[in-house]
This record gives C-alpha cells, sequence and structure tokens, in this order.
C-alpha cells in the first residue's frame, strides 16, 4: 500500500509538473516565476498525499543532481546539489521506467519507500525524474504494533498450554500411582486373586486396569484347575494305599497257606 501511493503521488506530482517550464530550467532558475509555479504544484501533491520528500532529478550521464526539492527545513537541497543515490542505480528512470522501491528503507531521514518516475516533453525525451519519498512511519508502527500483539499472543498461548500440559501431567500421574498401588495392593494380599482394580479414566490406563483384571481372572482359573487336580490326585493316592493294604494282606494270606 505505501509503494502504490509513493507511486500514486509521482504519477500526479509528474502528470502535473510543466515539462516545458522544467526542460528551460537552469543554474539560476530558483528565483524564476516558472520554478516557484513547478514547486508550488509539487509541495501541494506532498501535503496531500504524506510524501516525505518530493524532488526533480537531472542528470549528465555520469552523476545525477537535484533540479528542485520540496523540503522547507534548512536540509532542502538546491539546483545542482549531488543527489546521494549513482547514476547507475537510476539509470532505468532516465531511460523512461519508473523504478519503484518495493522496501522500506530505514535512512537517517526516516523510514522511507522511493518512487523514482520519469518526467518527458512531447517528444518523448526525459527532461527529468521525479523523486517520491513515501512516509512509512505508520507502516512501521503498524508494523510494530502487529509484532507486539503476536507476542502477546503468543506468550499467552504458551502459558495457556503449560498450565494445560502440567494439568494433564498431573491426572496421568496421578491415575498412575492410582494403578501402581492397586497393584501393590494385589502383589501384598497374600495371594488373593478375587480382588480387581477398579478404574474409570477413560485412557490408557483404564485399559492397562481392564487387562490386568483379565490376567488376574485367567490366573484364578488356572488355581482353580490346579487345586481341582490336586483333590482328585488327593483321592487316586488314598485308593492307591488302600490297594497296597489289600495286596498286603492277601500276600500274608497267600504266605500263611
Amino acid at each position: 500500500m505505501g509503494v502504490e501511493q509513493a507511486k500514486m503521488a509521482a504519477q500526479i506530482a509528474a502528470d502535473g509538473a510543466n515539462s516545458i517550464y522544467i526542460s528551460e530550467f537552469g543554474p539560476d532558475c530558483e528565483t524564476t516565476a516558472q520554478y516557484q509555479t513547478v514547486l508550488t504544484s509539487l509541495r501541494n501533491v506532498q501535503q496531500k498525499y504524506n510524501i516525505e520528500y518530493l524532488y526533480l532529478l537531472y542528470t549528465d550521464g555520469n552523476k545525477v543532481y537535484y533540479m528542485m526539492d520540496t523540503d522547507t527545513s534548512e536540509l532542502q537541497a538546491h539546483y545542482g546539489q549531488e543527489f546521494e543515490k549513482s547514476y547507475e542505480q537510476l539509470a532505468a528512470a532516465f531511460g523512461g521506467e519508473e523504478i519503484a522501491q518495493e522496501y522500506i528503507d530505514r535512512t537517517e531521514y526516516g523510514n522511507l519507500i522511493s518512487v523514482y518516475r520519469p518526467i518527458t516533453n512531447s517528444s518523448g525525451e526525459v527532461v527529468a525524474v521525479i523523486g517520491s519519498d513515501f512516509n512509512a512511519n505508520n507502516i512501521i508502527s503498524k508494523l510494530n504494533e502487529c509484532t507486539r500483539n503476536v507476542i502477546v499472543v503468543a506468550i499467552i498461548c504458551l502459558i495457556i498450554s503449560v498450565a494445560l500440559m502440567g494439568i494433564t501431567v498431573e491426572s496421568i500421574c496421578k491415575n498412575l500411582r492410582t494403578v501402581n498401588q492397586k497393584v501393590y495392593d494385589l502383589v501384598h494380599s497374600e495371594g488373593d486373586l478375587t480382588q480387581k482394580l477398579n478404574i474409570h479414566t477413560g485412557d490408557e490406563l483404564e485399559l492397562i486396569a481392564e487387562n490386568i483384571n483379565k490376567l488376574l481372572e485367567h490366573i484364578r482359573g488356572i488355581m482353580f484347575n490346579i487345586s481341582n487336580n490336586s483333590v482328585q490326585l488327593t483321592d487316586s493316592s488314598k485308593k492307591v494305599v488302600g490297594n497296597l493294604s489289600s495286596a498286603e494282606m492277601n500276600v500274608t494270606d497267600v504266605s500263611a497257606t
């Protein structure tokens, strides 16, 4: 937006500048009525479109010089004063092309977006280049404000995230402590396999508790089978003992006979 506004101001100033007057400007032109007319026109454009600096430039093919400067301070440049940029940097503008700076230049004179537009006469010859330095201080202020807002929002989000993370970790640790205590109780219950883990957290810990309960149930079934088989083994042993006693008596009878 700053670039577009600087382009628009440069275009309006170039269209409003009298190329006939400009082509006649020379070293002693600052006191002429034509010079003051063009200067007044440029200052009106400068004030209307928030342009920090508006000026006309010319070149001798080697260097670039000021032709007119709308600045009203003691820093105002006068006709023939050398411009800070080289001819190579502005050669395209003196060749008839517009040069638009697509970035904000932080200079000692402020935050500026510069546009250079050629002014041509009726024959299409470039008689001067108009420089438009858009004041980007408001843009910088808005950018800084946006940056501050982003940082504040990021800090708030970070704090909320850390708080939520802490709550989540504490909840997980609490459930882990519960599971650990239940397992401890099972281990120290003198082999009581009828106990169960009653955990209803709705997460993986609940699944772990359910699997432990299934494991306990399976072990309990195994122990029941072992107990039943032990009873059957005892009965079988008693029968064997009885049969052995009967066999001993029979052997004794045979021996007596």
